[in-house]
């Protein structure tokens, strides 16, 4: 039993090792992107922690009440490139962990429960490209979402175990920790941190309704309270309504204008989701026809209200990204997993459904992987040779306008977003001023790659 126990675990981690080296090759091949120029500029200008911290402040006062996510991010985009995409690959395994220890009543070192919830991950996280790959979208869903389920998962255990019960002086300390791994949980993300809250207020729910003789000690309410408070924080921060005010107004308003927001969620889960949320209901469907009876799913239920609770918040700010949507998605995935789960297999059919759904999946994501890898490398190389231009231009010459080549088309992929934010022929476009101004030049100019080619080999001015 021991030398079964023993097995098991080490292919369970072997998995988690696979897992951050393909991970870690599409981040090693993935390179700055917009807004990591324009964080980036700005970051680089500190001297100190504080310095960090004080431009946190400002930002939280004039732009974004975000603040977890963007201190993340600046600590980030001053430290060397590649130890934030070895820390951004251990995220993403640590989230594919997470997920996995989110589903109650799971086996120990279940590989294939694992391998199902990273696949899931990998087809159908939101918009994977700016959520997971590309570093301001990564430390702004990726690493907040990790933190929310973070301290959902050590507060679902705690009060599993009730650990420090009768012990006034572990209270305090659990109590403290928990406010605080609260705050930041709360304080991540709007609409992820809100549905957080949610599921830590079904935990507290659950604990109570598992047993007459439980009572909800002051130490169990520190966790969400500190979740609310930092949730307070982000939506209350002047800078939301500054940044509010700079956007173009919605063509309605009132009653008419949130339903058009509520459409436009309702089709872009539609678009992104449809396939997930009908294997949710598949899955429960079957689960309740097998034990003839809807209890057992509950909490996955609950998950798919909070999921759906979590998407449809958006209808309250102006229209978002599809990326916005990422930690409800999650909520989702662990959903399913949770009913792929509990489905029973005594069935012979069933379980061989189960089975080779992942093995499916993993064939399917090899050439997936495959495809997808060899487009990102052709795009790192392609914006690597142009970075090492920019630089080679600017230690020849004193120049203010620098003239670089496009994308070469037909390298698009999943897993990036190099060609919706590219450099174009106009040095007025928002992408173009950003890389101008972190390389401190008055103007780039981008030039399909033929005509760059051909203008750098007469080596004559392009006009």
């Amino acid at each position: 039993m021991q030398k079964e126990r023993t097995k098991k675990r080490t292919a369970f981690f072997l998995f988690l090792g696979a897992s951050f080296l393909l991970i870690l090759v599409c981040n090693l091949l993935t390179p700055m992107l917009s807004d990591d120029y324009a964080y980036g500029v700005v970051a680089r200008r500190a001297h100190s922690l504080g310095d960090l911290f004080l431009q946190e402040a400002d930002h939280y006062l004039t732009w974004n009440g975000r603040s977890v996510a963007h201190f993340l991010l600046r600590l980030t985009l001053i430290a060397p490139p590649v130890l934030f995409k070895i820390l951004n690959s251990l995220v993403f395994v640590l989230l594919s962990l997470l997920m996995y220890l989110s589903v109650s009543g799971h086996r120990a070192y279940d590989i294939r429960l694992l391998a199902f919830i990273t696949l899931s991950l990998w087809f159908g996280g939101i918009s994977f490209a700016e959520t997971i790959l590309w570093q301001t979208g990564s430390c702004n869903y990726l690493w907040g979402t990790a933190i929310i389920l973070g301290f959902l998962v050590l507060f679902k255990h705690l009060l599993s175990a009730e650990n420090g019960a009768g012990q006034s002086v572990r209270q305090v300390g659990w109590a403290i920790g928990l406010f605080l791994f609260g705050l930041i949980a709360g304080w991540c993300n709007e609409n992820t941190s809100g549905g957080g809250l949610l599921l830590s207020l079904g935990i507290l729910f659950q604990y109570r309704r598992e047993g007459q003789d439980r009572r909800i000690s002051p130490w169990m309410l520190a966790g969400p309270v500190g979740q609310l408070t930092g949730l307070i924080l982000m939506v209350a921060a002047p800078g939301n309504r500054i940044r509010a005010s700079l956007q173009e107004p919605e063509i309605f308003s009132g009653p008419v204008g949130l339903f058009a927001r509520f459409q436009k969620i309702s089709l872009a889960l539609e678009e992104h989701l449809f396939l997930w949320i009908a294997l949710f209901l598949f899955l429960l469907v079957l689960g309740i026809t097998q034990k003839k009876r809807i209890a057992p799913f509950a909490e996955q239920i609950f998950l798919f209200a909070v999921f759906a609770a979590t998407s449809y918040a958006l209808v309250l700010s102006p229209p978002t990204q599809i990326r916005a949507h990422f930690g409800a998605g999650v909520f989702l995935l662990i959903a399913i997993a949770g009913l792929y789960d509990r489905v029973s297999e005594e069935e012979t059919l069933i379980s061989a459904l189960k089975n080779s759904a992942v093995l499916i999946a993993a064939v399917w994501f090899c050439f997936y992987y495959l495809d997808n890898v060899t487009d990102l490398g052709r795009i790192w190389r392609e914006s690597a040779e142009r970075t090492a231009y920019i630089e080679g231009q600017l230690a020849e010459s004193d120049t203010d306008t620098i003239v670089v080549p496009m994308l070469r088309p037909g390298f698009e992929t999943d897993l990036s977003c190099a060609y919706s934010v590219d450099l174009t022929e106009d040095p007025g476009f928002w992408a173009n001023n950003i890389m101008a101004n972190y390389y401190g030049v008055n103007e780039i100019i981008a030039l399909p790659r033929e005509e760059w080619e051909e203008a750098v080999s007469k080596a004559a001015p392009v006009k």
